[in-house]
Order: C-alpha cells, then sequence, then structure tokens
C-alpha cells in the first residue's frame, strides 16, 4: 500500500509518537472549553458548563403535605370545638390565621401566616365549621417548612453534568430558564472505500468512538491523485475541531498531505506494530486510520474520547485495563468504562 510503502522509505513524517503520546498530543491541542448559553428547552444532552443554583427558597414558604385544617399547634386541643374559615384552596397569598382557628387548606397550598401544623380529616371530627381532635397531633405535622427541600444558592447541579430528561424537568420545576453548556464539538469523518457497503462497518466503529460530538459524514471513493485534491478541500474548507479519516487509504497522495501539515503528519506506534497518523493544519486535529482494522478503531476510541469529554467539560481520568490481548503491554492500556 502506498501509505505504507511510504513509511518504510524513510520518508521524514513528523514525529514517531506512542499511543500514550499520541493522547496527550491531542490533549494539548486545544484545552480551551467553549460555552454558550441557551434556554433550557434546547439544553437537552448538554453538558453543563457551571453549576446551576436554586433561584430561590424550596419551597418559597411552609406548605401543607395533605388537604386538611391549618392551625396553630397550641390551639390544637382536644377538649375544644375549634372555629374553621375558608380560604381559597391554591392562592399563594399570605392571609392571618385568626388565634384559636383553623384553615380549610388542600395539599400543596401555603400555610396561612400563623399556622404550624396541619390536621389531617381522619384525624378530627368537622362539622358546622368547627372541628374537634380525635387524638392529639404533633406539632409541624403534615408540613414542609421554608427550604426544607433547598436552600437559595444551594447547587442543583454541578458543572459537567449531562442535562437528560430527568434533569431537565427537575431545574424546569425550580424555576430554570437559562443554563450555560459548553459548546459540542465538531468533527468531519471522511470515510473512504472502493465499494459502498464497507463505510457501514467504519460508520458503527467510528459513531462509538466520537460518542457526544456532531460528526459530518463524509464516504468518498478511492481513486487517487483526484480524490487526494477533494480531501484537502474538504480538510480546508471544514469548520470542525478535528477530521477523522479511516477506510482505504492507500491511493491517498499522503505526500501532497505531509507537506501541508503544520509540523507535518506524526506516525502514532501501536504495541502491534500498525499505526495511526496524526497531525494538525490551520489548527484543526486530522486523525487518519490507514487500515480498517479493529485494533486502530479502538485505539481511535482510546484517543479521541477523552479530547471530546475535555471539550464537554467533563473529567478525561481512565481507569487502567487491558482493552486486547494485540494491544496489551506490561503497562497496561487505558480505556474509557
Amino acid at each position: 500500500m502506498a501509505l505504507m510503502r511510504a513509511l518504510m522509505t524513510g520518508i521524514q513524517w513528523g514525529q514517531t509518537l506512542s499511543l500514550k503520546q499520541a493522547r496527550a498530543f491531542i490533549l494539548e491541542h486545544d484545552k480551551q472549553v467553549t460555552t454558550q448559553e441557551v434556554i433550557l428547552g434546547s439544553a437537552l444532552g448538554r453538558v453543563l458548563a457551571a453549576d446551576v443554583l436554586i433561584p430561590q427558597d424550596m419551597p418559597p414558604h411552609p406548605v401543607a403535605l395533605t388537604d386538611g385544617y391549618a392551625i396553630r399547634h397550641k390551639d390544637a386541643k382536644l377538649d375544644a370545638a375549634i372555629a374553621v374559615s375558608r380560604t381559597p384552596a391554591l392562592d399563594d397569598t399570605p392571609i392571618q390565621l385568626a388565634k384559636g382557628s383553623a384553615a380549610q387548606i388542600v395539599q400543596g397550598a401555603r400555610l396561612p401566616m400563623g399556622a404550624d401544623t396541619v390536621i389531617r380529616p381522619d384525624q378530627c371530627m368537622y362539622a358546622g365549621y368547627q372541628l374537634r381532635l380525635h387524638d392529639e397531633v404533633a406539632a409541624r405535622s403534615n408540613v414542609t417548612g421554608k427550604a426544607e427541600f433547598a436552600k437559595q444558592g444551594q447547587v442543583i447541579m454541578a458543572a459537567g453534568s449531562e442535562i437528560h430528561h430527568l434533569a431537565l424537568a427537575t431545574l424546569a420545576e425550580v424555576g430554570i430558564e437559562r443554563v450555560s453548556v459548553c459548546n459540542t464539538p465538531s468533527i468531519t469523518a471522511a470515510l473512504f472505500s472502493p465499494t459502498p457497503e464497507d463505510p457501514l462497518a467504519c460508520h458503527s466503529w467510528l459513531a462509538q468512538s466520537s460518542h457526544g460530538a456532531e460528526v459530518d459524514w463524509n464516504v468518498l471513493p478511492s481513486i487517487g491523485d483526484e480524490n487526494s485534491a477533494a480531501l484537502m478541500h474538504l480538510i480546508k474548507t471544514s469548520q470542525a475541531h478535528m477530521i477523522v479519516l479511516a477506510g482505504d487509504l492507500a491511493e491517498l497522495d499522503w505526500h501532497q498531505i505531509q507537506n501541508q501539515m503544520d509540523g507535518g503528519l506524526n506516525q502514532v506506534n501501536l504495541p502491534d506494530g500498525q499505526h495511526l497518523m496524526l497531525g494538525e493544519l490551520d489548527g484543526t486535529l486530522i486523525v487518519s486510520l490507514p487500515l480498517m482494522k479493529q485494533e486502530l478503531l479502538m485505539a481511535s476510541t482510546w484517543l479521541i474520547q477523552p479530547w471530546i469529554r475535555q471539550q464537554l467539560g467533563q473529567s478525561t481520568q481512565l481507569q487502567q485495563i487491558p482493552v486486547s490481548r494485540k494491544l496489551e503491554n506490561p503497562a497496561k492500556h487505558e480505556r474509557l468504562v
């Protein structure tokens, strides 16, 4: 193959890197995480760039946990008939509870000022706008106090958290309207194949490698120099942060590509003797998989995923576990888990 022959004939490439050095090269390439503020309805699946704080105490005032009668606990006497007043069921307008009386209330409604306890209907007898208790009632029964769930300024979601459906509903419930999220990294993928069937397998593997990024997929036929020019046009016009080349790359003009790379095209050696190519052109990372091999695709995931997570403001800490007998070495390779 043309690329393999070029590698074997002593052509001066950029640098020879280990897989670990290649990952460091990619992570150091663009460490700045860019962010934007979006309305909550557009935030599903995005990653928070800043902590989200509770905008107000939750609940902002004491509320009833059940239907019943709001009362001062000191007025809840077994031997007394307690006058009951009607109140708007869910009106949050604060009202003053008269001493020695109770007020009708429904679950979730704001307690009248002065009330600290709610009596359930089964705990009393109600007739003629009066109630009599069956049994003693503990203070603060059936009541949620102000800020009992959360206090204003408390972190409800930390930076780096993904906004899934439940999180979206929670943020909406506490009144969050806009959030700061990390910009999604973008990747241009160019899949080269002499047949229309080959890109399917390549697409599947690279889709796993690029999970979390916006990917612009391109399938190009392998037709030699003509396609090399098309590739260079794709690279130069792409607005993506990273370009991944994969598939049948044998007929591409690697001399032309090598000469236009900033600092040359680096050769990344894998433990089993295979190679990846890694470079930079006009600030865009270029990752090339010259052969459609499972080990290369696994290595590409190991390289690309930490970069995507870094761009999203997420941790890039990986656990060290063996990923393949062919890739395994005494130091053990790391893999995202």
